[in-house]
């Protein structure tokens, strides 16, 4: 559930710091590139917070998860 928000969360962090000038827009594509770059790695950061919570929901259900 955190995936979702500290996606849009960056990805909106990362279109002010665009429109402030801290970073550069692309030319040929704009913000895009940067913006979703940030949105891919929030999804990416928040989806692995979540890993530990769902190993324990996995071991309190009596699923031992392999490897």
């Amino acid at each position: 559930f955190t995936a979702l928000p500290l996606s849009l969360g960056s990805m909106l962090v990362t279109q002010g710091l665009v429109s402030k000038g801290i970073f550069s827009a692309s030319p040929r594509f704009g913000s895009l590139p940067k913006v979703a770059i940030a949105g891919v790695l929030g999804f990416a950061v928040g989806k692995m917070s979540y890993v530990g919570e769902c190993q324990k929901k996995f071991q309190k259900a009596g699923i031992v998860p392999f490897g």
